[in-house]
């Protein structure tokens, strides 16, 4: 299942604004923490609220996949995206714990590139 992921991570999303199919990715009762929610949301009416807070602000993303790595219980997906309307680069890593094929954990850290070191080898 890990590897469904891997190869769905770069279109899972479509513009940010389409809530409704990013949870289709999600357990009910998921967890999710980034560094805007360090302690976390649980459920998707949480995630729910909390992406149509956050999202809202963030110009489409374009994801590229720099490392995908299957554990026993999940995965690690490192990735770059490039965002519309800005000049950096975000550079994340998710730690996903998958139940029954769905994310059921979703640990998220992301820094931002400069433009002039957003390149990746």
């Amino acid at each position: 299942m890990a590897w469904f992921y891997a190869a769905e991570w770069p279109t899972f999303a479509p513009p940010l604004t389409d809530i409704p199919h990013l949870l289709t990715f999600y357990t009910e009762d998921l967890f999710y923490c980034d560094a805007a929610v360090p302690v976390g949301v649980t459920g998707k009416a949480a995630l729910t609220r909390y992406f149509e807070q956050n999202f809202q602000a963030m110009g489409r993303l374009h994801f590229h996949i720099d490392a995908f790595w299957a554990v026993p219980e999940g995965f690690f997906c490192r990735w770059f995206a490039d965002v519309e309307g800005d000049s950096r680069r975000l550079r994340g890593l998710d730690y996903v714990q998958l139940e029954g094929g769905l994310i059921a954990r979703n640990e998220l850290f992301t820094h931002w590139l400069a433009a002039a070191s957003a390149h990746h080898d």
